[in-house]
């Protein structure tokens, strides 16, 4: 937010969450419903989706970055669940490799391509059956500031394309 409001970006992406109004948003077609992320070995891994009471009662290691934190544990106190946050980064392959690890379960959004942290561990995303508020990914831009020709051309290529990854196996 910083860099538009500075002029150092003509855009950005972000999560529609908490945005002020002088922000001009545009949806991209990228997921937007939180998943679990559970390490392969977890019992809970071998189902086709889980809840967020299932989750509750797990060790949960927390996305702390803005506003994902604040939403992620959001989704929980809403449907009247209060996960214990064991462990917290502001990395999300930090978060992946903890889980990885076997020290608890996550809730992302971001769908990275592989399902392999990068010290080797498998992990397995599966959809979360509670309803919830979305975090939808946007492009965005001050709305008194018209994009320059660049970021219309580049932007014009991000409304062209499908941001969902096809998990990788290994």
């Amino acid at each position: 937010m910083h860099g538009l409001h500075r002029g150092r970006f003509d855009m950005a992406f972000l999560y529609d969450l908490d945005l002020e109004n002088a922000i001009q948003k545009e949806p991209l077609n990228a997921p937007h419903k939180p998943y679990a992320l559970l390490p392969a070995a977890h019992p809970l891994a071998k189902k086709s989706a889980v809840t967020l009471q299932e989750l509750a009662s797990e060790p949960m290691i927390l996305l702390d970055a803005v506003p994902s934190k604040n939403y992620f544990i959001s989704i929980f106190k809403e449907n009247g669940y209060y996960p214990e946050v064991a462990y917290s980064s502001p990395s999300i392959e930090m978060v992946r490799c903890m889980v990885g690890q076997g020290l608890g379960f996550s809730v992302l959004v971001t769908r990275p391509c592989s399902d392999m942290t990068y010290d080797g561990q498998r992990l397995v995303q599966l959809d979360i059956v509670d309803e919830m508020a979305a975090s939808t990914l946007i492009m965005a831009y001050l709305q008194n500031n018209e994009p320059t020709r660049p970021t219309r051309l580049f932007m014009d290529y991000c409304r062209s394309v499908e941001l969902t990854p096809a998990v990788s196996s290994h």
